[in-house]
């Protein structure tokens, strides 16, 4: 069902742009599927990404960088690559977040969910 609606998602933004309702609504079915499926951090971080879509009106949140940097806590600190918030790194950004989506079983598609989630959250 999520791969469905990936796809579904890739080829409205593909045609309309990010900000179409067509998005939000797939999202939010998206969403709806993730509860059903008891994955509460897909679920919140398409919560958070609605709410940034809508807010923002675009998506200014970059890829995760892959070296993971601690404070003085020991906690991991969220880094992202250099981002400058054209519509070109938007759309890829968006797009990984996607490809995440699709497999937000596998643990390294984990990772980066939260990575976005917490850049969500500090955004």
């Amino acid at each position: 069902m999520i791969r469905d609606l990936v796809s579904k998602i890739r080829k409205e933004v593909k045609k309309n742009g990010l900000l179409s309702p067509a998005v939000s609504d797939s999202l939010t079915k998206m969403r709806a599927y993730a509860i059903q499926d008891e994955s509460p951090k897909l679920t919140k971080t398409i919560r958070l990404v609605l709410e940034h879509l809508e807010a923002q009106s675009k998506f200014l949140i970059p890829i995760p960088s892959d070296e993971e940097i601690l404070d003085e806590e020991g906690e991991a600190v969220v880094e992202s690559v250099e981002f400058s918030g054209s519509d070109a790194e938007q759309l890829e950004s968006f797009n990984y977040l996607l490809d995440l989506f699709n497999d937000y079983k596998r643990p390294s598609s984990i990772e980066d969910i939260e990575l976005y989630k917490q850049a969500l959250l500090n955004f």
